[in-house]
C-alpha cells in the first residue's frame, strides 16, 4: 500500500511539472496543431500556446507524433538553439536502405540445389524480404496518423505513422537468421561456414573442387561475408530506432524577467525525399516568467506630506511673521519594504508594507513613517499611510512674534522650533536598491 502511495505521489508531481507543457502534432500539409497540455482535443489550433512559469521552472515542449525517419526536429528560442536526439541520425538508414541491391543479384550463375549453401542463400533471401516489409513500413509511416491517435498515443491501425512503423518491425520474425536474431551477423557467417565444410559452397558457386582454387574461394568467402555484415549492420540500424522514445520532448528553461519566443522547425533528412508531412518554421509558444519579487527591499522614495496645524515663520520688515502652513510638503528618503503578497497574471502586482524615514531638501524637517504600498514589477510603487513629520511649531532663543529677531540671529531658522506631530504621507518609490 505504502508502495502505491508514493508511486501515485510520483504520477501527481509529474503531472504538475508538465500541465502546461505543449503538445505537437506533426500533420500532412497545413495540418498541425499545437495545444497545451491541459486543453481539449477539440480546442485544437496552430496559434502560438502562452505558458506562465516561475522562473526556475523548465517548460516541455512534445512532439507527439515524430518520425525521425524523414525529418528533422529543432527548436530555436531569441538567444539558444535546441536541437533533439534524432537531428542527422537516420539519414544515412534511410539511403541504405533505399539503395539496398537485390539478394538474387549476388547468387547468379549459382546452381539451386537442396544443399546447405542453398540454405544459407534461402535465409540472405528470406531476410532480405523482412529487410523490405520494414522498408515498406518506414515509407508509410510518413503518413501521420490522426490527431487523437496521436494524443491518445495509440497505433493506426492503417499502417500509418511512426508507432505503427515500429509494431510492424518489432513483429518480424526473430528466429536464428531472421531480422529481429540478437545474433543474426553469427547466425549468417555460421551458415555460410557450414557450406563452405561440406563442399557445396564451391559446388553450388562453379568454383571447383575445394582447395583447387584458394585465392578465388577466399575472394567469395570475403563477398559473403561482407554481405552478411552490411544485412546485419542495416538491421541494427532500423532495430535501434525501435527502442527510442515515440515522442521527442524538448526543454526549454523559463529566463528570469524575460519573454521567450519559441519557434519550431522541421526540415526534411533529405532533401530529394518525396514527402506527405508538412515543413514548419513558426512560433509555437510563447513563455511569459513569473515576475520576481524580493522579499525584502530598500528602495529610495519621494513622499508628499499632510500636515495640519503647521506654522510657517519669516521676517518681513525686520519683524518676524507667522502664518499658518497647510501645503502638502516634499521631501525624499527610503523605505525599508517587505512584500508580502503578488497578484495578477504574472505576478506582476505586489502588496508590501514598509517603514520609512526621510528629509526636506533643506534639511530642516524629516519624517518617519510606516506604509502599505501597491507595486507593478519594479517600475513604480506607490502608497498611503502615517508617521511623524519634524515640523515648526514655535520660536526660541528669543524670537517672538511682531517683533525683530534678536541682535545675535540673522537667519529666522536659527530660532524656528521643531517638533514631530502626525502626519499622512502620500509616497511613489523610484527604481531602487534590492537586497
Amino acid at each position: 500500500m505504502k508502495k502505491v502511495f508514493f508511486i501515485g505521489l510520483s504520477i501527481f508531481f509529474k503531472q504538475a511539472i508538465y500541465s502546461q507543457d505543449v503538445r505537437i502534432y506533426h500533420g500532412e500539409k497545413s495540418e498541425s496543431v499545437f495545444l497545451k497540455q491541459n486543453e481539449k482535443l477539440e480546442d485544437v489550433s496552430k496559434e502560438p500556446v502562452k505558458i506562465i512559469r516561475n522562473v526556475d521552472g523548465i517548460v516541455s515542449i512534445s512532439i507527439l507524433n515524430p518520425n525521425p525517419f524523414f525529418y528533422n526536429y529543432e527548436i530555436k528560442t531569441e538567444d539558444v538553439d535546441i536541437v533533439d536526439d534524432y537531428s542527422d541520425q537516420f539519414s544515412e538508414l534511410v539511403k541504405l536502405i533505399t539503395s539496398m541491391p537485390e539478394i538474387s543479384d549476388h547468387f547468379k550463375g549459382a546452381r539451386i540445389a537442396p544443399t546447405t549453401f542453398n540454405q544459407y542463400k534461402t535465409s540472405l533471401e528470406t531476410l532480405h524480404g523482412e529487410i523490405k516489409t520494414a522498408k515498406l513500413a518506414i515509407q508509410k509511416s510518413d503518413q501521420p496518423e490522426s490527431v487523437k491517435e496521436a494524443f491518445d498515443r495509440s497505433i493506426n491501425n492503417d499502417g500509418r505513422g511512426f508507432r505503427a512503423a515500429i509494431e510492424t518491425i518489432q513483429k518480424i520474425s526473430l528466429d536464428k537468421g531472421h531480422f529481429n536474431s540478437q545474433t543474426l551477423e553469427k547466425d549468417l557467417n555460421d551458415m555460410l561456414e557450414t557450406a563452405i565444410k561440406d563442399g557445396s559452397f564451391n559446388t553450388d558457386l562453379n568454383l571447383g573442387a575445394v582447395g583447387s582454387n584458394p585465392t578465388l574461394e577466399g575472394l567469395f568467402k570475403e563477398a559473403f561475408q561482407h554481405l552478411n555484415n552490411n544485412l546485419a549492420s542495416l538491421v541494427k540500424q532500423i532495430i535501434d530506432v525501435t527502442k527510442r522514445d515515440r515522442i521527442i520532448r524538448f526543454q526549454v528553461p523559463v529566463k528570469e524577467n524575460k519573454k521567450t519566443t519559441v519557434k519550431l522547425i522541421i526540415t526534411k533528412v533529405n532533401d530529394k525525399d518525396n514527402i506527405d508531412r508538412e515543413l514548419l518554421n513558426e512560433e509555437v509558444a510563447v513563455i511569459l516568467p513569473l515576475y520576481v519579487r524580493k522579499r525584502f527591499e530598500i528602495v529610495p522614495i519621494v513622499n508628499l506630506i499632510f500636515q495640519n496645524n503647521r506654522q510657517k515663520f519669516s521676517v518681513e520688515n525686520n519683524l518676524v511673521k507667522s502664518a499658518p502652513d497647510n501645503d502638502a510638503i516634499f521631501n525624499i528618503g527610503a523605505m525599508a519594504l517587505m512584500n508580502f503578497a503578488s497578484f495578477g497574471e504574472l505576478k506582476e502586482y505586489g502588496v508590501g508594507f514598509g517603514i520609512g524615514y526621510s528629509l526636506q531638501p533643506e534639511g530642516n524637517a524629516s519624517s518617519f513613517f510606516a506604509i502599505p504600498s501597491l507595486s507593478y514589477k519594479s517600475i513604480i510603487r506607490v502608497g498611503f499611510g502615517f508617521g511623524y513629520n519634524l515640523a515648526p511649531v514655535g520660536l526660541k532663543n528669543g524670537a517672538y512674534v511682531g517683533e525683530p529677531l534678536p541682535t545675535n540671529i540673522t537667519n529666522i531658522e536659527d530660532v524656528i522650533d521643531y517638533k514631530r506631530k502626525p502626519a499622512a504621507v502620500f509616497t511613489i518609490a523610484i527604481s531602487g536598491l534590492k537586497l
